[in-house]
């Protein structure tokens, strides 16, 4: 996890003091809706897309951003979500784990646009871009069946807690109004635990509990006055 927060600062900082080019700062406020799915010892694969529609579920959220360069964003995102996973939608078992857990997350985001966008350019109607970023969350996973557990093997972790999470993603902006924009987006998040789904392996020494979802974000430009459209 350090390499990753080492490479994220680093990143950020270089975009940060190369990416600003004044007279191009802007503001820029959004809200959110999406889908989430969990990925991990309950789910070993989603070879079936099937899976992956039975266990969706919605995502909600709000963000701040300031536009540094035509193609430079950085900002802060908040959003709220639900995890869910059930084993026997991926394979045959006797008894299998389900769960069903809130996720609140908090998290620095950094947007590269490939088409210069925002202030100024309004005749740039479409615009694709590369999101990263790095940020914290909290989840309490919820088994359906804990009494399944074989305590030997399995330690519950059904309980609130914090964990760090990284993520990256790919998106495509849509100009709709001169102050207005749509954005789509699909992003991976990376957390290097294993105790989203509310239970431990203690014969493995697993780290690969992950999510990620699509999201439309609505958002609204504050660029200031007196402004040439490009």
């Amino acid at each position: 996890m350090k390499k990753y927060l080492f490479s994220y600062i680093l990143i950020s900082f270089t975009l940060f003091t190369n990416g600003q080019i004044s007279g191009y700062k802007y503001e820029q406020f959004g809200i959110m809706i999406g889908t989430i799915n969990y990925s991990g010892d309950v789910t070993p694969n989603y070879s079936n897309p099937n899976n992956i529609l039975k266990e969706m579920r919605p995502t909600l959220g709000v963000g701040y951003y300031k536009g540094l360069s035509p193609i430079y964003i950085v900002g802060t995102e908040m959003s709220y979500g639900i995890l869910y996973a059930n084993e026997a939608n991926h394979r045959v078992v006797t008894r299998p784990f389900e769960f069903t857990s809130h996720i609140v997350q908090f998290n620095l985001v950094n947007e590269v646009i490939a088409r210069r966008f925002g202030k100024y350019f309004y005749t740039t109607k479409w615009a694709p871009y590369g999101k990263f970023g790095f940020g914290f969350g909290i989840v309490n996973p919820t088994l359906h069946q804990p009494k399944i557990l074989n305590e030997n093997i399995f330690e519950r972790k059904d309980q609130m807690y914090f964990f760090v999470n990284y993520f990256v993603g790919i998106g495509l902006k849509l100009r709709i109004r001169y102050n207005y924009s749509l954005s789509v987006e699909g992003l991976f998040h990376f957390t290097n635990r294993d105790l989203l789904d509310g239970y431990l392996d203690k014969r493995v020494n697993s780290f690969n509990d992950t999510y990620g979802g699509i999201r439309f974000i609505l958002s609204r430009y504050n660029f200031g006055k007196n402004l040439n459209v490009k």
